[in-house]
């Protein structure tokens, strides 16, 4: 048996439009096996760091932000906080409220705005809003009575005002300046023989009308001392005061003693409450205000005087608070006159039966040694 030869044949070398055809095919499978991929793509680089400074009130803060923040961030990084322009009180200069003028910021001298956009290293200039002073306005006026005391112990002659032209805030109403035009009469202590009547610590609805009617039997005026929280329980009473011709003195809204050693907000909250419950009673505000237990000190003066009130003491107590019998508050109180003399008594506060028993008494012998009765602060000519 003869073995045949087995030919192999080389295969042949291909070109052309096949080929090319199936590399397209191994990179479609390729980028299709890459869009499958798990892996994310590489993220994109950050913007770059840029330095800002940020010049206000003369000092210069720098910070580093991205490129593409705005000026507002910068000022933020910077924690500077421009401030808008205020309208300031014509004297003291203290602000009234804003007046429109906003911050100013500046890149090279030019205006930008808080929301323009950093590409590149800048310095920031920013300008506070600009302050104004509030109009001025002439105006004629009475001048401030001078002459008196810091605490009335006795009767003031009321002295004479004279007329002044001043320029003021129109806002505030602060005094820039004031011409005189005509000369003041000062105040003074009273010499001739005058007293004041006050009473403390009411008004009481049983001896508050009580009072009140001697006095009107008398036709004798008298200054009532009240405390706020009674006024607010009675306000009645208040302005039955006010309608027989008397006058309504602060003494505060709970009657604190030792009130100068407290802090000034116990202060002013002491003193307004009692003067607001006045107001709100009658519809206008004390002359006066006397101190509980004769407690007086600079912050007493100040808060005073910010309100026109005078702050009104004494010159004769006889202590009507300690129960003594009405012949013994005659006697006591008769025996101290004097010219001009302020005298204490209390229509609240406890039980004040003798005092309004001895209060037509003393009324009667005090006018028997020629007195007469006033205000704390009077211009009758009687008052010397």
């Amino acid at each position: 048996m003869s073995r045949s030869s087995t030919v192999r044949t080389r295969p042949e070398h291909r070109t052309g439009p096949a080929r090319f055809a199936g590399i397209a095919v191994a990179v479609a499978v390729a980028a299709l096996a890459a869009s499958c991929s798990n892996e994310p793509a590489p993220p994109a680089p950050p913007p770059p760091a840029i330095s800002i400074g940020v010049v206000h009130d003369g000092s210069t803060t720098t910070v580093r932000i991205r490129s593409g923040r705005t000026i507002g961030d910068a000022l933020d990084k910077a924690g500077v906080d421009a401030a808008d322009g205020q309208e300031l009180a014509a004297a003291s200069k203290e602000p009234l409220g804003p007046n429109g003028n906003e911050p100013t910021y500046l890149i090279d001298s030019e205006p930008v705005s808080r929301a323009e956009v950093l590409e590149a290293p800048a310095t920031i200039e920013v300008l506070d809003g600009e302050d104004t002073v509030e109009p001025t306005e002439v105006v004629r006026r009475q001048q401030t009575i001078t002459g008196l005391p810091n605490a009335l112990e006795y009767v003031q002659f009321a002295g004479q005002p004279g007329m002044e032209e001043a320029t003021v805030g129109t806002k505030s109403g602060e005094t820039v300046s004031a011409v005189p035009l005509d000369g003041a009469t000062p105040a003074h202590r009273a010499t001739g023989k005058v007293l004041a009547l006050t009473f403390d610590d009411g008004p009481h609805p049983t001896y508050t009308p009580e009072v009140l009617d001697v006095l009107e039997a008398k036709e004798v005026p008298a200054t009532f001392c009240t405390i706020g929280t009674m006024v607010e329980e009675h306000p009645d009473l208040a302005q039955r005061i006010v309608d027989e011709g008397h006058q309504l003195c602060n003494h505060t809204l709970d009657h604190v003693e030792g009130l100068e050693d407290e802090p000034r907000t116990t202060v002013v909250a002491q003193m307004d409450g009692g003067r607001d419950a006045i107001v709100d009673a009658v519809g206008e505000p004390p002359a006066f205000y006397r101190p509980p237990g004769g407690s007086l000190g600079p912050v007493i003066y100040e808060e005073a005087a910010a309100h026109d009130e005078a702050v009104l003491y004494w010159s004769i107590d006889p202590q009507d608070w300690q129960k003594p019998t009405a012949d013994e508050l005659v006697l006591d109180v008769i025996s101290r006159l004097k010219p001009g003399g302020i005298i204490l008594l209390h229509d609240g506060g406890g039980n004040r039966e003798a005092t309004v028993a001895a209060l037509p008494r003393i009324i009667d012998e005090a006018r028997k040694q020629g007195y007469t009765f006033t205000a704390p602060i009077s211009g009758r000519p009687q008052v010397g």
